[in-house]
């Protein structure tokens, strides 16, 4: 009708389907990412019981339909960025709005730990992009006093500025900020981002 979104997928078997629209909310903001067998699908749904940026990251399956994802404490809304590759970790941001519009905390989610704060404790904002396959590395963003960098959480490391982390595994980083990493490969070998350079 023009007004109202809806979360989508395609297959070459069935072309472009609309998800099911999501009880308890006003409409959809979208899908963002899905696993890799295409069986788990994960994005936001918005204005939650009626109430305007009550959003919230989903988790969808066609079996169990929409998982609302919640939020964490002190924010307003959830959003999901990227699911892992087995379905079971999903990344995104909470976010304080209207209030606070410009405060947003990453986390991760799995069904055993609910949502958890990603990344460093003396960041203004942070943002969590991607996730590898078995959700054991996730990358992103923190912003700090000193601007942004970019940043990884591993499931033995905990969380590195990546900055600091890459030279200590031989990368010649001379001259260069990495200000984002934005995606991670299945196996995260391989991260994508941007950076500036002197």
């Amino acid at each position: 009708d023009g007004t109202t979104l809806h979360s989508v997928r395609w297959t070459a078997a069935t072309g472009l389907q609309a998800l099911p629209a999501p009880s308890g909310f006003g409409f959809s903001y979208g899908a963002s990412a899905v696993s890799a067998d295409g069986s788990v699908i994960v994005g936001t749904n918005a204005n939650k019981g009626g109430v305007t940026f009550a959003d919230r990251a989903y988790r969808y399956t066609d079996a169990g339909g929409y998982q609302d994802l919640g939020v964490q404490a002190g924010f307003t809304r959830s959003v999901a960025s990227s699911v892992s590759g087995d379905g079971k970790t999903v990344v995104g941001l909470s976010q304080a709005f209207p209030a606070n519009g410009t405060l947003t905390g990453a986390y991760r989610w799995t069904q055993s730990t609910g949502l958890v704060p990603l990344f460093f404790d003396n960041e203004l904002s942070s943002y969590a992009n991607d996730v590898n396959f078995d959700g054991s590395r996730i990358v992103g963003v923190s912003i700090g006093a000193n601007g942004s960098r970019a940043v990884m959480w591993t499931s033995k490391l905990g969380s590195v500025d990546l900055n600091t982390y890459l030279p200590t595994l031989g990368v010649n980083l001379n001259g260069w900020n990495l200000d984002a990493a934005n995606g991670i490969s299945s196996d995260g070998s391989v991260i994508m981002g941007e950076g500036s350079f002197n």
